[in-house]
């Protein structure tokens, strides 16, 4: 366990190597970089973005995150056990880390450290140029949902039964679109590591029956959210087509010139043995009932 002064010198002295590995690099990770007079390292970060999203300056005081990392090491260090089978026998046994590393605990939390501390430098200004992004693609299902909501109001007592406007769709694609662009940066920083797996191969890997559940349930609550959206905006039944194309499912041949939308969705319900007809039935009924 580092004491205050311990962990204040480790987190100035990685701050220190990394930055200067940086700028011995000549890359522009920084715009600008400044120090308090106890030797804080202040690093500015600066962009303007494409398709006008806007600009942005930003000064990184890194010091109390890099603490924060080398005691999140220190702990990962000391908890970490990894399984080690004998191929032949198949027998296994569990030995923590720290038991057999014992004597270099310090080498092994510091570089686990600086490279966290590394990752945080270098990708900041990305995540920043990304915030900016994604807050305005959110300001829009904000202002769409406005827009909608208006309209509601306005067809009010105009037309027969409840009025619903459903954006769970919309907040579901913008949360799936920010957690791909935080899978890219972590794939990109561990896909130097040997021999760390981060990102999928060809083939998909084996799931248990709970995943299988998991995945099941979720995305029956997709179809169900996506055939909600499409009958309430369209007043009619929708096809299943256009559900399995708002679902994002299979796409046009390139060679045939065929939709194969339909049979993608078709597929993956059978895979995942999901009654569509259930669903269409539970969301008639309730459309029916609140109207």
């Amino acid at each position: 366990m580092f004491d205050d002064i311990e962990l204040d010198a480790l987190a100035k002295q990685i701050l220190t190597k990394v930055v200067s590995k940086f700028e011995s690099w000549d890359v522009s990770i920084f715009q600008g970089l400044e120090e308090t007079e106890d030797g804080e390292l202040i690093p500015t970060y600066s962009a303007t973005l494409v398709d006008n999203y806007g600009s942005f300056r930003c000064e990184l005081l890194p010091l109390a995150t890099v603490k924060k990392i080398i005691l999140e090491s220190e702990r990962i260090y000391d908890e970490l056990a990894v399984t080690l089978i004998d191929t032949q026998s198949g027998e296994s046994v569990e030995v923590k880390v720290n038991e057999g590393l014992v004597e270099n605990r310090l080498v092994a939390i510091s570089t686990m450290a600086e490279l966290a501390t590394a990752h945080l430098l270098s990708s900041f200004r990305w995540r920043l140029c990304d915030l900016i992004e994604d807050t305005f693609q959110d300001c829009c299902v904000v202002a769409k949902g406005a827009l909608t909501a208006t309209i509601l109001k306005h067809f009010k007592g105009q037309i027969e039964g409840k009025l619903i406007g459903d954006a769970r769709p919309e907040i579901e694609k913008a949360a799936e679109r920010s957690a791909e662009k935080r899978r890219a940066l972590l794939r990109k920083a561990l896909v130097g590591l040997p021999p760390i797996l981060a990102e999928r191969g060809p083939g998909a890997p084996s799931k248990s029956p709970e995943d299988r559940e998991r995945e099941a349930k979720a995305y029956a609550a997709r179809v169900e959210d996506v055939y909600r959206k499409l009958r309430t905006e369209l007043g009619k039944t929708p096809t299943k087509t256009s559900v399995a194309k708002e679902l994002g499912e299979g796409g046009v041949n390139p060679r045939k010139g065929s939709d194969t939308s339909l049979s993608a969705l078709g597929n993956k319900l059978r895979r995942l043995t999901i009654d569509y007809d259930s669903i269409v039935k539970k969301v008639e009924d309730e459309l029916n009932n609140n109207s």
